[in-house]
């Protein structure tokens, strides 16, 4: 019985830790009018910004949120930040990891 709930903890705690991120950036990210969506997968987190929502340094707070709900929630980077606008044109892409830390 015992080796069962281990095996479903395991199994579980990745699922949990994903959830955790996803509210984390959700209840963080969806307070912004300058962030319309984002998604992510271990290759690349997508930010869609509107840039005519966005108010001075909203955007380059809007991805040290980003990093900062990483960090906070021991969650593996994505190998690249990606940015958009609204239009789905490219605004800018580089390593995640290049993104300042707010954690000392």
């Amino acid at each position: 019985m015992k080796i069962i709930f281990i095996s479903v903890a395991i199994l579980l705690f990745p699922i949990l830790s994903i959830a955790g991120l996803d509210k984390d950036l959700n209840d963080n990210l969806s307070k912004s009018r300058c962030v319309q969506s984002w998604k992510y997968d271990r290759s690349a987190f997508k930010l869609y910004l509107n840039p005519y929502a966005c108010k001075e340094n909203e955007s380059s707070a809007a991805i040290l949120t980003v990093r900062y709900m990483f960090e906070s929630n021991n969650h593996t980077f994505p190998e690249r930040i990606k940015i958009y606008n609204s239009a789905g044109e490219d605004m800018g892409s580089y390593p995640f990891e290049n993104i300042p830390s707010l954690v000392k």
